[in-house]
């Protein structure tokens, strides 16, 4: 939004009230959907990659085994995937 104050300060401020509410609604809808990316990429982490080895008797895959890079790099595609689905809709 700095773009509007730095070359279109007059038109930004006085006249078209409207886009600034709907620049501003699409910045925080975008901040939203960081903090529901963040919040899901750490639940999804916690809930299928970490391993709850003590209630599991069978995993197909031995997340010891999987380095954290991959299994960070899994959850964060599944919640960007979340993300961009919300986005679209």
């Amino acid at each position: 939004m700095s773009w509007a104050y730095w070359k279109e300060s007059d038109r930004w401020t006085e006249a078209n009230n409207e886009e600034r509410i709907i620049v501003k609604r699409q910045f925080s809808y975008g901040r939203f959907l960081g903090a529901f990316g963040a919040i899901t990429n750490f639940a999804i982490y916690n809930a299928f990659f970490v391993g709850i080895y003590d209630f599991r008797t069978k995993e197909l895959v031995n997340m010891r085994k999987v380095p954290f890079v991959v299994k960070f790099a899994a959850s964060t595609l599944i919640s960007v995937w979340m993300c961009s689905k919300l986005w679209e809709k």
